[in-house]
């Protein structure tokens, strides 16, 4: 696992940066409810990055393995000495960002209002051969 992290850190980047709109869209998402803000982690963005890297790569055909799809990737987090138990990813594809960061929010619709995730990260990247926007949301907690 420690390879493949490695890996996918030195893959060449595309259009890579944790998007202000995504983490606007996560906030608005989470309300105002009795849980507070998720706050943003660095490392957890580095563990979002990692995930999306992989499916960036596949969908380019670059990559040699299959993208991470483990919807709850505690290994993933714990090889990059992030702590928390819970941890639940979401992604989304579209042909925008908008609707990319749309499509992540419906697939965690009720993960968003868990209290038991504290922190999150993101990655967006922008898969120009395939004409999609890759977001990646993870939670830890």
């Amino acid at each position: 696992m420690a390879a493949l992290a490695v890996a996918l850190l030195v893959s060449p980047a595309a259009t890579a940066a944790p998007s202000a709109d995504v983490a606007q869209a996560i906030a608005a998402s989470r309300g105002q409810g009795s849980c507070g803000a998720l706050a943003l982690d660095p490392a957890v963005d580095q563990a979002a990055e990692l995930i999306n890297q992989t499916t960036y790569d596949y969908v380019n055909h670059i990559g040699s393995n299959v993208p991470i799809d483990d919807a709850s990737p505690v290994a993933i987090t714990k090889d990059l000495g992030i702590p928390g138990e819970h941890v639940m990813v979401l992604r989304g594809a579209a042909p925008d960002t908008a609707a990319a960061v749309k499509v992540a929010l419906l697939q965690g619709y009720l993960a968003l209002t868990d209290c038991a995730y504290s922190r999150v990260g993101t990655s967006l990247l922008t898969a120009d051969q395939v004409g999609q926007v890759l977001v990646t949301i993870v939670m830890v907690g």
